[in-house]
């Protein structure tokens, strides 16, 4: 009997060594992946080739380090794949599993499916907050943050990467996650054209990464903070920062950071007029992007359009519109999909190529249908999540009066149920109505939240049904407008190029007239609490009552992006508003 328990020990302790091993060769083989691009693939094919004996565990484990394999390394849809496959043969209750899932997010995020990456990160975060496990909600809120970012929803980006960098303040033992989302606020603020609080934090955050084996990380820190310091007009220091990237590169290879870093320096030298050198550096920039199936690409790409729009090179633009044909492009993003659209129909007008103009507009208008039913999908679980939280406290709240009532109860049937039956049966009435009551109101307060819930549901409809319906029929009356006017100038040569009234202006009376139809006090109480605004700010303010971005406000103005921001601030100014509050939410609020 004790030879047969030895031999069990034994056989026990060489299982969980042989285990402990297998796990420290995976964990090996993911090191690898960011140090040794060969040996990192040979070390986990080799896994993946014999762990047929090996746990469902195991095995997910080195199908979900290929996908990160190829991740890194830009195969994004092979890197799916593998991270599908891990995902039906890992456990739902395994601790790894929602980090899996994050993983699996990113890899979508990436193609630009923001909707399929929502879906698995929401899965996620119900995972991780019913085990309270901190590093996973800390990871997950982060790349939440980077999804919403990749819908333009930069308030609830910003709002979500706060979460995950308070849970990583307060717990020193994933402090290292740390710089990693204070870079994603940095980048956020950036976009916001909040430049000051971004420099701020990269300042903070470079002598980490000097420090640190994340060279990729260094160099996207290295090259946001000059996009900043380009933002504030910081030319000298902008071009040290590239003199730093430069030769980190002269030893470092990474096609990505590399197309990202050309892509910078086209924007250094599109704002200081110099045409030959910028657009020499954004065919460098796609040149290095080239097979790279991702949206930060095709972000890219729709800037060197708008770049090449802004200097009239209309035919120039066209070129590129074989790429709707030449990749998938179902899996971008639907703003860069619309960016892309929108470019290629600048130049399809100016070309008096009308039809064309036409197919690109109605893709666009499809196209925003389809990101606002993104964004309804996130509105949609935030909501929920409300009501359910809301829910469970009133529940709650109610078992914890009942667990009072029952003790009073069982302390009088102890203290008094000899004595006085007859009273205890009177109580035990009384008890069971209140109770009655209670159950009748938790029921009554439950419907009440759900027919609230509803209610909302069909405002937020009813309300971007009319945003939709002013914004389809701006873009229809600038096309037809812009027809009829070439149609008239073709008849009537001799008129003047420069007295052509532009077809955005023309459509502004009628979706001013829209506007005062659903909103009649609108401007009016503006004007009153505000009498320093003129007639074109309150137009300015009505666009973004009814959510337009602001790319959508350049093209009806008919100016720049950057014009419109520079409106943006001078109207906050006229208003005394706070530096830090964003005019989407003041408008929207009061």
């Amino acid at each position: 009997m004790w030879h047969y328990i030895i031999v069990v020990l034994v056989f026990e302790v060489a299982t969980a060594q042989s285990d402990a091993s297998y796990e420290a060769l995976q964990d090996t083989s993911f090191q690898l992946i960011f140090q040794d691009k060969a040996e990192a693939a040979r070390v986990i094919d080799s896994l993946i080739a014999t762990h047929d004996s090996q746990s469902d565990y195991y095995k997910g484990r080195n199908y979900s380090n290929k996908g990160v394999y190829h991740a890194v390394y830009n195969t994004i849809d092979l890197a799916i794949t593998n991270f599908e496959t891990a995902a039906e043969l890992i456990d739902k209750e395994h601790v790894f599993y929602p980090k899996l899932l994050n993983n699996l997010a990113i890899a979508y995020k990436k193609t630009g499916r923001y909707k399929k990456a929502l879906e698995r990160l929401y899965e996620a975060l119900d995972i991780a907050q019913s085990r309270s496990d901190n590093q996973t909600l800390g990871m997950l809120y982060g790349e939440l943050a980077s999804v919403y970012k990749g819908v333009n929803d930069y308030d609830r980006a910003v709002n979500t990467v706060l979460k995950s960098i308070t849970i990583f303040e307060n717990d020193t033992l994933y402090k290292d996650n740390l710089p990693f989302e204070k870079q994603k606020l940095a980048n956020l603020y950036r976009l916001m054209g909040n430049y000051d609080f971004a420099l701020k934090i990269y300042r903070e955050l470079l002598p980490y990464f000097e420090s640190s084996d994340y060279i990729d990380a260094k160099v996207s820190t290295l090259i946001n903070y000059a996009l900043a310091l380009l933002d504030t007009g910081q030319k000298s220091k902008v071009n040290n920062t590239f003199k730093k990237v430069d030769k980190i590169f002269e030893t470092y290879s990474n096609d990505e950071l590399a197309a990202f870093f050309f892509y910078a320096k086209a924007l250094f030298y599109t704002q200081y007029d110099s045409f030959d050198v910028a657009n020499a550096h954004y065919l460098d920039a796609l040149e290095h992007a080239n097979g790279i199936v991702s949206a930060n690409t095709f972000s890219i790409l729709n800037s060197y359009l708008e770049f090449l729009n802004l200097h009239q090179r209309y035919e120039q633009v066209m070129t590129y519109a074989e790429y709707e044909t030449a990749i998938d492009l179902s899996e971008l993003g639907k703003v860069d999909l619309i960016n892309f659209y929108s470019a290629l129909a600048v130049s399809a007008t100016e070309l008096k190529l009308y039809k064309t103009q036409a197919q690109y507009l109605t893709k666009v208008n499809q196209l925003r249908n389809d990101l606002q039913d993104t964004k309804n999908f996130i509105i949609a679980k935030d909501l929920q999540a409300k009501y359910q939280n809301e829910i469970i406290e009133q529940r709650n709240t109610i078992l914890q009066e009942r667990v009072v009532s029952e003790t009073r109860k069982t302390l009088a049937i102890f203290g008094f149920s000899l004595a006085i039956g007859i009273l205890f049966t009177s109580l035990m009435f009384r008890y069971k109505n209140k109770l009655r009551a209670k159950n009748k109101l938790a029921l009554a307060l439950e419907e009440k939240l759900e027919a609230e819930q509803k209610m909302l549901k069909f405002k937020d409809a009813l309300l971007e049904t009319q945003r939709k319906e002013l914004l389809s029929r701006t873009y229809q009356t600038i096309a037809e407008q812009t027809l009829n006017k070439n149609k008239k100038s073709a008849s009537e040569k001799d008129k003047s190029k420069n007295n052509r009234l532009h077809p955005n202006q023309l459509a502004l009376s009628q979706l001013n007239s829209d506007f005062e139809r659903y909103y009649p006090m609108f401007k009016a109480k503006l004007l009153k609490q505000y009498p320093n605004l003129t007639k074109k700010d309150l137009e300015f303010l009505s666009f973004i009552k009814l959510k337009f971005t602001y790319k959508d406000i350049a093209k009806i103005l008919n100016i720049t992006h950057s014009s419109v921001i520079t409106k943006k601030y001078r109207i906050s100014k006229k208003m005394h508003l706070d530096q830090n509050l964003d005019l989407y939410d003041y408008v929207e609020k009061h």
